[in-house]
């Protein structure tokens, strides 16, 4: 039992309650509360195990705008906070958050770039090429003494390699020379050329290993949204432990208050009985030192209050809503309270197998060694390859029918259509079918390769293990913990209780002069050191109950949190 200002005792159930449920959209009334209706149904909803809250409902960030603003009694402006708002801010504005989002995006870039080994490709050549030549003739059956060509051509390729490692090309050409040749049967000639060419490799690199870059970029998202994952549930445990944290500290600087009110009342005490001749002075000394040891430790928990306050602004990154945060004066209004259901520790063991991200992350990295191992062995085989061409030609140009004399008697006109219809027939053709072989003698990189594929699988099995283990004994303990916490925080209570009937008593007895000033100041010490077990013993809880969500992998549908939207704050 915390004491009457702090009323400590008084809601932990809206912690359990707010993180287990899922996205929750606060209904507001105009103050800017949480609609009674709605809280009811959180505070139902709150026991570990209970049933979410009705489809509809859904956190979204307007309600942020609803917090209020008073001024406190050291003169700052007041921003009242519950978990709930504490939760959101940090979702969608923690600077870690946004920082790993970012994580995320450059790795789902690397699957587009694994697949660029398959991205076709086609190559315009037009022109490809103008030439002009002259030479002299050294025959007479060069037809002319000096003979000229000019030959103009181009075309394109088009190529591809398919996943399965077929590759195909395509390829047209077609150009177009003037000669002075008389001999020339065309002048101008024009010729075009359309080739087919296919290789498939029957062995090495035959088949679905050609995709093995492009499935371990896949595993590699996936890994970097398990680590995304991850980071949040650690932001979301910062923040769980912060708020509460800051809460806690509040409840410590009145407990301190508390502490110093007392010793200045007895203080006072000890100075009326000196005046009135029933105490002797050197008596006030001892009340006097409590006064200043109390004085001190409300100065430095004055300044541990100051120091969880602006860390749980940091991890909120409350500037980014409010851009006076730092002057702001925070006010947790979430109230505490511990309760806790039977824990079924088996399924929290399997639920913790299944959801941990480090375990998904372990098990991806398996999957692209297993990749990698397969692709090192094909990589082993010799080289053997099938491939097959298809060549189809066309010619045309203005023909030249010439007398015995070499006279031109006619000429009869033909264009390009004409070669590209030569080459449609398929009359003019040639074709190829062929198999190569290329067989290494000693393939060391293969082998290196291959060798260095199966450590890594071996080596994250074992890792596998390794974390499966960890996970079950973080399960196990954090249970415990749980369980423990419990018991503590009733104890400590019984004990707080225990000692404020203590002090009255003794400060009684006091009065009546059957006590001395030195057992009362000892019986205040173990009521203030009591009320601090206690808010201890509550934190202590409460962060075992989230170290458990933690543990099984959970933490975001425990307070409710969307991945998709963290990180999506803006300035």
């Amino acid at each position: 039992m915390l004491h009457k200002k702090s009323s400590l005792a008084r809601a932990m159930l809206a912690c359990l309650l707010v993180v287990a449920l899922p996205k929750i959209a606060p209904a507001q009334d105009g103050a800017g509360t949480l609609d009674p209706a709605l809280q009811e149904a959180v505070r139902a909803a709150m026991a570990v195990g209970s049933d979410p809250l009705p489809a509809g409902l859904e956190m979204t960030p307007e309600f942020i705008a609803t917090l209020v603003q008073e001024q406190g009694e050291d003169g700052r402006e007041e921003f009242e906070l519950s978990l709930l708002d504490a939760i959101e801010l940090a979702v969608r504005h923690n600077l870690t958050v946004q920082v790993s989002r970012y994580n995320q995006d450059t790795s789902f870039e690397g699957i587009n770039s694994a697949r660029a080994p398959f991205d076709p490709v086609i190559t315009f050549t037009v022109p490809q090429t103008f030439r002009r030549s002259t030479t002299p003739a050294s025959t007479q059956t060069e037809g002319a003494d000096i003979v000229t060509n000019e030959t103009f051509s181009g075309g394109f390729t088009f190529r591809e390699t398919l996943e399965w490692g077929t590759f195909w090309q395509v390829n047209w050409g077609g150009n177009r020379n003037v000669t002075n040749n008389e001999f020339s049967f065309n002048n101008p000639t024009l010729t075009s050329n359309l080739s087919f060419t296919v290789t498939q490799p029957l062995l090495n690199g035959r088949g679905s290993v050609n995709r093995t870059g492009i499935l371990v970029a896949q595993n590699n998202y996936e890994g970097s949204q398990e680590q995304f994952r991850a980071q949040l549930e650690q932001i979301l445990l910062q923040t769980y432990q912060n708020y509460w944290g800051l809460l806690l500290q509040i409840e410590t600087l009145r407990v301190r208050e508390d502490a110093l009110e007392l010793a200045q009342s007895q203080l006072s005490r000890n100075r009326i009985q000196v005046e009135i001749g029933t105490l002797a002075p050197i008596e006030t000394v001892q009340s006097e030192r409590q006064v200043e040891n109390a004085r001190l430790a409300l100065i430095q928990q004055q300044n541990a209050v100051a120091d969880q306050e602006d860390a749980l602004k940091q991890i909120l990154n409350l500037e980014a809503v409010r851009p006076d945060a730092l002057e702001l004066r925070l006010v947790p209004t979430s109230e505490l309270e511990y309760s806790t259901a039977p824990i079924d520790l088996e399924a929290a063991i399997a639920t913790a197998i299944d959801r941990d991200p480090q375990l998904r992350q372990i098990r991806l990295g398996l999957d692209s060694d297993r990749l990698n191992l397969k692709q090192a062995r094909n990589a082993q085989l010799p080289q053997l390859n099938l491939s097959a061409g298809l060549n189809l030609n066309g010619r045309a140009g203005d023909r030249l029918l010439r007398a015995p004399d070499g006279s031109i008697l006619e000429i009869q006109q033909s264009g390009f259509s004409q070669a590209l219809a030569q080459i449609m027939s398929g009359d003019f053709n040639t074709w190829n079918v062929g198999v190569t072989v290329q067989m290494p003698i000693r393939n060391y990189s293969a082998d290196a390769n291959y060798a260095r594929a199966s450590i890594n699988e071996r080596q994250r099995i074992v890792t596998l293990e390794q974390r499966r283990q960890q996970v079950v004994f973080d399960v196990r303990r954090t249970a415990r913990s749980i369980e423990s916490g419990v018991r503590q925080v009733e104890t400590a209570q019984i004990a707080t209780g225990l000692s404020e009937r203590q002090l009255q008593a003794e400060q009684r007895k006091f009065e009546v002069g059957t006590s001395t000033n030195f057992q009362v100041l000892q019986f205040q010490d173990q009521l203030r050191n009591a009320r601090l077990s206690e808010i201890n013993a509550i934190f202590t809880f409460l962060n075992s109950r989230a170290q458990f969500e933690l543990a099984k992998g959970t933490m975001l549908e425990f307070f409710g949190v969307s991945v998709s939207e963290a990180g999506t704050g803006r300035r």
